[in-house]
Order: C-alpha cells, then sequence, then structure tokens
C-alpha cells in the first residue's frame, strides 16, 4: 500500500453526504436530450453538413426527440435572424402548414430518453467511487441495513434532499453496478452522447 493511501484520512458517512449534496447540484443544470440534439442541428447548419442535417430530418418522422430538436433549432435561427438552410427550411415549412405531425412518444421514453440520465448515472459513480477510494464501502447487501453507511446509500441520501431520483439505495447502487459494469467490459459510458441512431432504430422496433 503506498504512503499516499496511508495517510488518506477516512470521510464520515455525513461528510460523505454533504459533499454529495454540494456536487449534484450540477445535476440540475444539465441540458435535456432535445437541446443536446439541438445543438448538434446547429452544429450540421454551421457546418453546411446536409447529409447529417437530413438523416435528422428523415428519424423526426418516427422520433418525437427529433421533431422537437429540429423545431428548436429553425427557431434559434431565426430568431438569430439568419437563414435556414434548405432542408431545414424545406422541413419547417411543412411542419408550419401541418404537413408534419409530431410522433407519438413510445411508453418507455415516457420517463426520457435512453441519453437523458447520461450525466447524471456518470455524476453519481464518480461519487461512489469517489467515496469508496476515501474509506467508505461503495455498497453493501440489499438487505443489511444495520450498517447503511455505503457510498451508495450517501449519494441516495443527498439525491433525496435534493428531490432527485434515484434516491434510494437499490436505484443508486443499480446506477453505480451499470456503469462499472460498462467501464470493465471497455465502454466509455462518458462518450457517445447523440442517441439518434440507437432511438430510430428502438423507434422502429417497437
Amino acid at each position: 500500500m503506498g504512503e499516499g493511501t496511508e495517510n488518506r484520512r477516512v470521510i464520515s458517512f455525513q461528510e460523505a453526504v454533504d459533499f454529495a449534496y454540494e456536487a449534484l447540484e450540477e445535476i440540475e443544470g444539465l441540458p435535456n436530450e432535445v437541446d443536446r440534439l439541438a445543438a448538434m442541428v446547429l452544429h450540421f447548419c454551421d457546418n453546411r453538413d446536409d447529409t447529417s442535417l437530413l438523416s435528422v430530418i428523415r428519424a423526426a418522422e418516427t422520433q418525437a426527440l427529433s421533431y422537437d430538436a429540429l423545431s428548436q433549432a429553425a427557431g434559434l435561427i431565426l430568431e438569430r435572424g439568419q437563414v435556414l438552410p434548405s432542408p431545414l427550411a424545406v422541413w419547417t415549412g411543412r411542419r408550419l402548414a401541418d404537413q408534419v405531425e409530431r410522433p407519438k412518444i413510445p411508453a418507455r421514453f415516457k420517463r426520457g430518453w435512453p441519453g437523458e440520465n447520461q450525466e447524471r448515472d456518470l455524476v453519481i459513480y464518480d461519487l461512489v467511487a469517489a467515496f469508496r477510494d476515501f474509506g467508505l464501502t461503495a455498497t453493501r447487501n440489499d438487505e443489511n441495513k444495520t450498517n447503511g453507511l455505503s457510498g451508495c446509500d450517501a449519494v441516495a441520501k443527498a439525491m433525496s434532499k435534493r428531490d432527485l431520483t434515484p434516491n434510494t439505495f437499490r436505484g443508486v447502487k443499480a446506477v453505480y453496478l451499470r456503469v462499472k459494469q460498462e467501464y470493465a467490459a471497455g465502454k466509455r459510458p462518458g462518450l457517445g452522447v447523440s442517441v439518434t441512431s440507437k432511438l430510430v432504430k428502438d423507434t422502429i422496433r417497437k
């Protein structure tokens, strides 16, 4: 064991809760999935990337997320007094003429898109992992409530104080283990912000 680890002070459970409470403030200001995709649409417009823009427009035929993102991006461009790129101008004209309708959201997406909580889950994982490094066990047996002083318990308590979800031990533990498994499998859950292709496939499959 290295010298740094031996001299590292063990964090108390309440300190962990307080730290998590402050750290979780950033979750409340995270952009939603529509904001993210709208930003991508603006990027496509700025770079005259009609191929990528048309892929979002095609997705909007079956995907409410793409429909909302295109609407938001078009509104921002017009608000700036700029000219809409041809593909987006055509789509916006059809939308205003009621020639395209907002697709229904599949039941399994009613509470949020697959990428909606990506950053939240990473924050939760990072907090539990950090507390583990400071001597607070990451998880515990689900039924063992006598020593509910794990990192997942601390984060769950902080989430509850901020009225965020998940705010139970089991919910936070599930997030922590899922992200941990992704890292162990060589995946990089911090990347891959765009979930358009996955949403399109899932929607069509439904």
